[in-house]
């Protein structure tokens, strides 16, 4: 396609501005996540997948993808986000979430009742559980 050198200054600036709002939208992301990960010892590819499991399970594999590796130019392998559920899963048990795979759809949010020995020792586990809760 050949462009005018004003469509192509046009493209130039929307380029620009498109960059400027991936870096604001990441940078805002950062402010709004919790501080709760590293109470967990999760890391921020972990925080994001539980985090968007928290707010919108049940969810589809690809929709889960979609919403954790949105706006990326080189998302990972969706192999990855089932390896990072896998190392999220004994991590959050502790606050009483448990991520139950939907076979051959996707994923979902189970609460239970963490054991009451971790109750009285880890209650920032408690206390993160009941603020996630939507």
């Amino acid at each position: 396609m050949i462009c005018t050198p004003t469509e192509r200054d046009e493209i130039a600036n929307l380029t620009e501005t498109a960059e400027i709002l991936r870096e604001e939208n990441r940078q805002l992301r950062e402010l709004l996540l919790p501080d709760v990960a590293p109470q967990f010892g999760l890391t921020k590819g972990e925080w994001r997948i539980v985090s968007t499991l928290l707010r919108h399970s049940p969810i589809s594999k690809e929709r889960l993808y979609e919403l954790v590796y949105w706006g990326r130019d080189n998302p990972p392998d969706p192999k990855g986000l089932q390896v990072l559920i896998c190392r999220s899963r004994p991590k959050v048990a502790a606050a009483g979430i448990h991520i139950r795979t939907v076979r051959s759809w996707g994923y979902d949010i189970d609460w239970v009742n963490p054991d009451p020995q971790l109750r009285t020792k880890d209650t920032a586990a408690v206390n993160m559980r009941d603020a996630l809760q939507v």
